[in-house]
């Protein structure tokens, strides 16, 4: 039903700003807000869980604001991050290659968290973005002619790297676009590749 949530509509609770680098979203039932199972923005391979950790001032350092969380290889350098999952509902393992109907885990309170939702993250290149426009505007998260299964490949042929670079540099036009018309600001690093 949602982008990100299985059974619901999946509902914005926090936007994405300088100090909060992704979005929080939980599922409304039509009436009122609630907890749901979770389901990737896209296909992708299952590279990060980090399960049953959660945040004290005590010990800040037990994988701290996430809490439970699943990273997810998109490739062409673009993860997504699911944090705040519920203890012992991860359903996914490592290396697993997932797609929209997967279920990933269940919402919870992990990590630094008031309540139960899902924290959301998009990373291009190890850089996180503002996600709100794939999960709520239908953006296609992947731009590619011809998608393909995530390689298990460790270096990518000449090939790779020219589709790479532009989808990079679409990717960046699609970021200035934005950035005007929501009238916020980034600050755009190029690499020479």
């Amino acid at each position: 039903m949602g982008k990100l949530t299985k059974n619901h509509d999946t509902v914005l609770t926090q936007d994405y700003n300088i100090e909060h680098i992704g979005i929080d979203v939980t599922a409304n039932d039509g009436e009122k807000n609630i907890l749901d199972w979770i389901i990737p923005i896209a296909k992708g391979k299952v590279i990060e869980i980090v399960s049953n950790k959660n945040y004290t001032n005590n010990d800040p350092s037990n994988y701290g604001d996430y809490g439970n969380y699943i990273i997810i290889d998109h490739s062409n350098g673009v993860l997504s991050r699911y944090a705040h999952l519920a203890y012992n509902t991860i359903k996914v393992k490592l290396n697993e290659v997932v797609d929209e109907s997967t279920i990933l885990a269940f919402m919870g309170a992990t990590g630094y968290a008031f309540g139960g939702h899902l924290h959301f993250e998009i990373i291009v290149n190890g850089n996180t973005i503002d996600p709100y426009d794939y999960v709520f505007k239908d953006k296609l998260l992947i731009i590619a002619e011809n998608e393909k299964p995530v390689p298990d490949i460790d270096e990518p042929d000449n090939n790779t790297k020219k589709s790479c670079l532009t989808i990079i540099q679409d990717f960046i036009q699609k970021i200035i676009d934005i950035a005007f018309r929501r009238k916020r600001w980034f600050i755009i690093f190029f690499v020479n590749i």
